[in-house]
């Protein structure tokens, strides 16, 4: 059994690496978490673009519901900030955000939040935070659906993230008109969050590698590495 997926502040694994079984697994771990040791209500699901994140969404999707817990759902790929945000907007609920941060394609993964917007760690969090999922994970209990399941709710905080940044920026509706922006999203889930923002504020904007794709065609989507943003420079 695998659990070098427990990383320091998240977890993180090559898809090549995890059967599906396995992700089962790890959803019903995360969901016993949840609700045996945060009590929480519900929690906010998201994902980014990354392949397999559906797949990956849909078990957890079950697993939650099945654990009782009711599911504030956002169906399509979006950034890790729109996440934090919608959780910040229901901070009784936990979170789950199917990322792998910066890391290759190839990897898969999720972060984790407690109530009140609680970031879940190796040995941060209730009873240790991943220490206690991995522990969960290695027990491998026995599916047992808590009745009633939990209800799906699907969520769409695209418009109100937006208003809630350019608020805090102190930016209003094309106060920024005149100026140009080139923007490289290297098909990461962000590119349309960022793009109408700015649009929204007068700026006219050139987005490279817009479309979320998984595959990331582009190269690396780390900005980190020099020849990712060759096309931007």
């Amino acid at each position: 059994m695998d659990t070098q997926m427990f990383r320091a502040h998240d977890i993180r694994f090559r898809r090549s690496s995890v059967e599906a079984s396995v992700l089962k697994q790890l959803a019903w771990a995360l969901a016993r978490y949840y609700r045996e040791v945060l009590q929480v209500p519900s929690v906010v699901l998201a994902r980014d673009g990354r392949q397999g994140g559906e797949s990956f969404q849909q078990c957890l999707l079950d697993a939650c519901t099945a654990n009782g817990l009711d599911v504030h759902l956002e169906p399509n790929p979006m950034g890790t900030c729109q996440f934090y945000y919608h959780c910040l907007t229901r901070k009784e609920s936990g979170g789950l955000m199917i990322t792998a941060s910066h890391n290759p394609g190839s990897y898969l993964g999720v972060k984790l939040v407690g109530w009140n917007l609680e970031m879940i760690t190796m040995g941060g969090g209730a009873e240790g935070g991943l220490e206690k999922v991995r522990s969960l994970f290695e027990e491998n209990a026995e599916w047992m659906r808590t009745k009633p399941e939990g209800r799906v709710y699907v969520a769409d905080t695209l418009a109100s993230y937006i208003a809630y940044s350019t608020r805090l920026a102190g930016i209003g509706e094309g106060e920024l008109e005149g100026l140009s922006v080139v923007c490289d999203f290297l098909h990461g889930s962000f590119g349309g969050a960022v793009t109408r923002a700015l649009q929204g504020l007068g700026v006219t904007v050139k987005s490279l590698h817009l479309l979320s794709d998984g595959s990331f065609p582009a190269g690396d989507p780390n900005p980190g590495r020099p020849e990712s943003l060759s096309n931007a420079r």
